[in-house]
């Protein structure tokens, strides 16, 4: 699918320190940025950023963070570790499509409807008299890679805030990687042919444009470190085979049933997902294909609001449903949500080394808690969990 036009424990614990002296900092930092102990340098570490409100503030009228003076606080393995003010004096935007942590770093996007700024934990980095939304970014030995989404349509590439390319006619496939050293995505075009009009799909590695032939309906496309991979289905409808130049394979999930969308997931692995609207009583579910015979399906009825796969395994969160609690699916188990909280955010969920974690909001406006393997961590603090994410991840 193109992303961009694309149980609970026996106990709960409470963190106490909460960011309660992350508001200390503010009155001797004149910029409002808090940044709190040395991050863990040994192993892989969980970030968790928050959009927090002051205390007793219902955050459920204003999740966009526009009415009141709400900040971003990001979390290491539980500990908070920055904190940043937002709104339009700051150039920082709670939108949780317009903030992510790379590398251990919140980089941020705002724009007034004429520049866009970006931002490092809160500092700015570069900025261009251009109105656009960062679709995804990647960060490498430094250098920001960007993939905007511009307001007349089309896209923009941009190297530390530098064009290098642009089609304005064109949509993205939701993903920007490091292929053998070379930063990597794709795109369609509909271009009108003596035939009529056909989708066209292309590869773009450093900034050279390549196009490719694939015929059928392209769910989505993905580089690789062994080769450009697609997803496309030879009607509308069908489950998609996955396509490696002259390679076809079809993705070992045994489903009946209309498919609705497919995209690439995760993070060092090959791991696709997949909707699907079942026969014969139309429910729907969402399956996650590992490869080979390893695949897991949501409950009937429920499809996934978010995902994650790397090369540990795979996860996906389920709202919940009138009376029903969401759910948490990691590899073969199941486990239910705790009661009273769902998924808010962009990136609510990620697979690491330690297992899976992800960000659950209050549904009442209490405080956000962090979910891994079973253990519910809850955050002292009034707000919500906008995002999730590894210290090893290099894009976003």
């Amino acid at each position: 699918m193109r992303k961009i036009a694309t149980f609970i424990s026996a106990s709960l614990l409470v963190i106490a320190c909460g960011l309660e002296e992350t508001r200390v900092g503010d009155h001797s930092n004149p910029d409002g940025i808090w940044t709190g102990p040395p991050q863990n340098q040994y192993g892989q570490v969980s970030y968790v950023t928050v959009v927090d409100y002051p205390d007793g503030y219902d955050w459920r009228s204003d999740p966009g963070g526009t009415e009141a003076a709400c900040s971003l606080a990001v979390f290491a393995d539980g500990v908070p570790v920055l904190r940043v003010p937002v709104g339009e004096s700051h150039q920082t935007s709670a939108d949780p499509q317009r903030h992510r942590v790379i590398g251990g770093h919140l980089y941020t996007d705002w724009t007034d409807g004429t520049v866009t700024v970006i931002k490092k934990d809160g500092r700015e980095l570069f900025r261009y008299e251009a109105p656009e939304t960062v679709a995804r970014m990647l960060v490498q030995e430094g250098v920001v890679h960007t993939l905007n989404i511009s307001t007349g349509g089309g896209f923009v590439y941009r190297v530390d805030g530098k064009e290098v390319l642009r089609r304005d006619d064109a949509i993205l496939f939701g993903h920007l990687d490091i292929c053998e050293g070379r930063v990597c995505f794709c795109f369609s075009r509909s271009v009108k042919e003596a035939s009529g009009v056909v989708e066209r799909y292309y590869s773009v590695c450093d900034g050279t444009v390549e196009m490719l032939e694939l015929n059928g309906l392209v769910h989505d496309m993905r580089h690789y470190d062994d080769g450009l991979y697609a997803l496309v289905s030879k009607s509308e409808g069908l489950m998609p085979m996955l396509v490696r130049g002259s390679m076809e394979e079809r993705p070992g999930i045994f489903l009946s049933g209309e498919v609705t969308n497919a995209e690439f997931l995760g993070r060092g692995c090959l791991c696709v997902s997949v909707r699907c609207i079942l026969y014969p009583d139309s429910s729907l579910v969402t399956a996650l294909w590992y490869g080979g015979d390893m695949w897991r399906r949501s409950p009937k009825g429920v499809t996934a609001v978010a995902a994650s796969a790397s090369r540990n395994g795979m996860c996906m969160l389920c709202n919940p449903r009138g009376t029903e609690a969401g759910v948490i699916c990691v590899d073969t188990e199941t486990y239910e949500m705790p009661a009273g909280y769902s998924i808010r955010g962009y990136n609510p969920v990620a697979y690491g080394e330690n297992g899976a974690v992800a960000g659950l909001s209050s549904d009442s406006g209490g405080p956000p808690a962090i979910w891994m393997n079973g253990n519910v961590n809850v955050l002292n603090i009034n707000g919500y969990i906008s995002g999730v994410s590894l210290s090893d991840d290099v894009s976003r």
